[in-house]
C-alpha cells in the first residue's frame, strides 16, 4: 500500500505498526513452538504428516500460525485507520473507501482471509463521526508516538479472530493478549500467562485453553484470575516473578 500522500510523520507511525505486528506475529510463532516441543515431550511425534488427531498440544500449534496471522492484521488495522482518518476528515465516503483498502493490505501482507466485515465498518463509520462531531482527530492522531494508545475515544475493538472462537477459552485468551499488546510496552504471548501462574510447562494451560476435561477447577481459577488483571498489573506481576525485564 502507498503511504507516499500521508506525511512523514504519519508514514512513520504506520512503520512502526508493521514492526509491531510483526512481533505479534513472532510471539504466536514462538508459543507454536512451545506447544510443539510440549507435545515431543509427552511422546508425539510432531514432524510425522503434519499434526495427529486428539493431540491437544500440537492441534494449537497448528492454530498459532492462523491465529497470530489474524491478530497480526487487525492490529494493524486498528494503527493505520485512524491515521488516514485524521488525513481524510471530514470526508466519511472517502475514509469508508480507505477502510477496504487498509484491510486488503494488512491482510494480503499477513495473509490472512478474515473479512473485515458490514458491522466493523458501521463501527468505524461511527467513531469516525464521534471523532468528526468532536473535533479531535486531528490533534489526537497527530500528538501521537505510540499507536498503542487507548482512551474513552479509542477506535473500534476489533474481533477476535475466528479461528480461536470455537477454540474452548481462546477467545478470551486473545482478547486480553490484545489489550495487553495495546496498553502496554509488552507484546505478551500465552507463555507469559501460563508462567504468570507458577507453571514451568504449557500443558495445564494447553488443557484448560482447549476446553478439554484434562483442565482442573483450579486451572480454571488461576487463569482466569489472571485474565481479569488489568493489563499494567499483569505486566507488573510478571516483572515481580522476574519473566521479563523491570525495563519493559
Amino acid at each position: 500500500m502507498d503511504h507516499s500522500d500521508l506525511p512523514e510523520a504519519a508514514r512513520d507511525l504506520i512503520a512502526a505498526a508493521e514492526l509491531e505486528a510483526e512481533s505479534i506475529l513472532e510471539s504466536y510463532r514462538e508459543n507454536a513452538k512451545e506447544f510443539s516441543a510440549e507435545a515431543y515431550r509427552s511422546g508425539v511425534d510432531p514432524t510425522g504428516l503434519g499434526f495427529s488427531p486428539g493431540s491437544i498440544a500440537l492441534d494449537l500449534a497448528r492454530e498459532q500460525e492462523r491465529e497470530g496471522r489474524s491478530h497480526a492484521a487487525l492490529y494493524l488495522l486498528e494503527a493505520t485507520a485512524p491515521i488516514y482518518w485524521a488525513h481524510l476528515k471530514p470526508d466519511m465516503e472517502a475514509f469508508t473507501a480507505k477502510l477496504d483498502t487498509i484491510w486488503s493490505w494488512a491482510s494480503q501482507k499477513f495473509s490472512t482471509k478474515i473479512d473485515l466485515g458490514d458491522t466493523l465498518k458501521r463501527d468505524w463509520r461511527a467513531w469516525a463521526l464521534r471523532e468528526r462531531s468532536a473535533g479531535t482527530a486531528s490533534s489526537k492522531v497527530a500528538s501521537a508516538t505510540d499507536a498503542k494508545s487507548v482512551g474513552e475515544d479509542a477506535p473500534p475493538v476489533l474481533p477476535v479472530p475466528p479461528s480461536s472462537a470455537n477454540s474452548g477459552n481462546g477467545a478470551l485468551v486473545d482478547a486480553f493478549l490484545l489489550n495487553c499488546t495495546q496498553q502496554t510496552p509488552l507484546t505478551a504471548n500465552r507463555s507469559h500467562i501460563w508462567r504468570a501462574v507458577g507453571h514451568t510447562t504449557a500443558r495445564q494451560f494447553q488443557y484448560w485453553q482447549a476446553g478439554s476435561d484434562r483442565a482442573t477447577t483450579e486451572d480454571d481459577r488461576n487463569f482466569r484470575r489472571i485474565l481479569g488483571m488489568k493489563p499494567a498489573a499483569f505486566v507488573a506481576l510478571l516483572k515481580d516473578k522476574g519473566i521479563i525485564s523491570a525495563k519493559v
